[in-house]
């Protein structure tokens, strides 16, 4: 964890949760302890990685935005969006696929 202090701190790096056991309530400490606010640690995992590998339409909540959405109840997972569509509601999976590979834009 010593070195995932470091790249929070620096308003380059980017997060990935491959290769760390660390969950996203831990993260969010992680970052508070860095004094990184909450809107910023979460850009470093949405939003900064969309724009920088040219990924149109993600990383943010918005109007024709593909939204990847978890919420938390109690800090596990209560309810899950994929491209806006609900996979898990009330710690149910719901059937269908939602996703899509990512692939970076030119």
């Amino acid at each position: 964890q010593s070195s995932l202090k470091e790249f929070l701190s620096s308003p380059i790096a980017l997060v990935a949760s491959a290769g760390t056991d660390l969950n996203f309530p831990d993260f969010l400490t992680l970052a508070k302890s860095q004094n990184l606010s909450v809107e910023k640690a979460v850009a470093k995992l949405t939003n900064l990685p969309a724009q920088k590998y040219k990924i149109k339409k993600r990383g943010l909540i918005k109007e024709n935005y593909f939204a990847d959405i978890v919420l938390l109840k109690d800090g596990k997972p209560s309810h899950v969006f994929v491209n806006g569509q609900p996979v898990l509601n009330e710690g149910v999976l719901m059937p269908g696929l939602f996703g899509q590979i990512l692939r970076p834009q030119n």
